[in-house]
């Protein structure tokens, strides 16, 4: 019984009874429980409620029970149920087994009740860290990769997040629209930096480098001013738009319930648009710094991308790989076109193989 319930637990079922929210289905293939279509979206709801970090648990437990939240005996949640349950991976999606540490959280292939970033703003209030009134950045320093990999079957940029264990965090990136893309942050990561030792160049190439990191620093620099200048025309439209909702609640046009609403979308779009203004300025530099880091790393950017901080890495990342990788199961990370810096650099010197090719496989280092 336990290696079938490991096995099932390894496939993304969940062998027990459904808990709070979801319901047991039949079937031997795919998911094995459902969202309860009576208890699911108070489930949701609060979650909601805590994220905020505005309520109290034992208020959100109190406003969801009065709002119909019961268990299937109709009974009312204890402080200790309603918590256990605001910690469950589950409904983020994940399934784990419990009477065994060292096993990693699997995805499931059941449907989530709630989004996994909504997971883990509440498992940051319950631990007592505060919610930061800017929107959740896209970019994570702890996932670098999911800004850059996308789903080789469907071209879905990947995403990620971590699933908390009894004693530590476990990382994961998935593509969430076919889910064709299932591995954990070591293994991903581990593939990367591989990729990136086989992308050398020999001696002879890396002599007229910085003539090319020149020159593609420049075209970028350009790419750079087009972003700010599209970032700054989005901003003057959102500021506008709060201005327009403005005048429109003041006009009474609207309900100040209504003008809440839109208000606080319209605050985190600025954010947002504030945020990636900030991110494109702080990328830009001076040529001569730019072209002292290539001649000092481009013999070894695995290294260099291992050493660096998160900034860093993100520069990095951009720098060689402009339109992002790909990532196929069982073929692994792909070039998704030739706008990567050492493409240009083959293609504008000669063409009889500057680039070092790969004697075999490179030994995988921690990243």
């Amino acid at each position: 019984m336990k290696d079938r319930t490991r096995q099932a637990v390894s496939a993304g079922r969940f062998p027990w009874r459904a808990p709070l929210g979801y319901i047991n289905i039949g079937g031997k293939d795919g998911p094995n429980i459902k969202p309860d279509s009576e208890r699911a979206a108070l489930i949701t709801r609060a979650f909601q409620l805590v994220a905020t970090g505005r309520y109290k648990k034992a208020d959100v437990l109190r406003i969801v029970t009065d709002e119909g939240l019961k268990t299937a005996r109709g009974k009312s949640l204890t402080p200790q149920t309603f918590q256990a349950l605001l910690k469950n991976p589950l409904y983020a999606g994940w399934v784990t087994l419990p009477s065994d540490e060292s096993f990693l959280p699997v995805k499931g292939l059941h449907e989530p009740i709630v989004s996994q970033e909504l997971f883990d703003r509440v498992q940051d209030v319950l631990a007592g860290r505060k919610p930061s009134g800017t929107p959740k950045r896209k970019y994570n320093p702890e996932l670098p990769l999911k800004c850059l990999i996308r789903c080789g079957v469907c071209e879905t940029p990947i995403t990620g997040g971590f699933v908390k264990g009894r004693s530590k965090k476990y990382g994961h990136y998935w593509c969430r629209k076919c889910h064709a893309v299932k591995s954990t942050k070591e293994t991903l990561e581990s593939e990367f930096v591989t990729h990136l030792q086989r992308l050398r160049p020999t001696k002879r190439t890396s002599a007229d480098f910085p003539k090319i990191a020149a020159k593609v620093w420049a075209a970028r620099q350009g790419d750079t001013e087009k972003q700010l200048n599209r970032l700054s025309v989005r901003l003057e439209d959102e500021k506008r738009r709060r201005r327009a909702i403005l005048d429109s609640m003041l006009a009474r046009t609207i309900s100040p319930e209504r003008f809440k609403e839109e208000d606080e979308e319209s605050c985190a779009s600025i954010s947002v648009i504030e945020e990636e203004i900030r991110t494109v300025n702080a990328a830009r530099g001076t040529m001569d710094a730019f072209v002292r880091f290539a001649e000092l790393q481009v013999m070894d950017i695995a290294a260099a991308w291992q050493i660096a901080g998160p900034e860093q890495r993100q520069r990095v990342q951009n720098l060689l790989f402009q339109d992002g990788l790909n990532y196929v199961p069982g073929a692994g990370i792909l070039n998704r076109s030739n706008s990567s810096l050492f493409s240009i650099l083959e293609s504008t010197l000669s063409k009889d193989g500057m680039l070092a090719s790969p004697t075999g496989f490179e030994p995988v280092l921690s990243p």
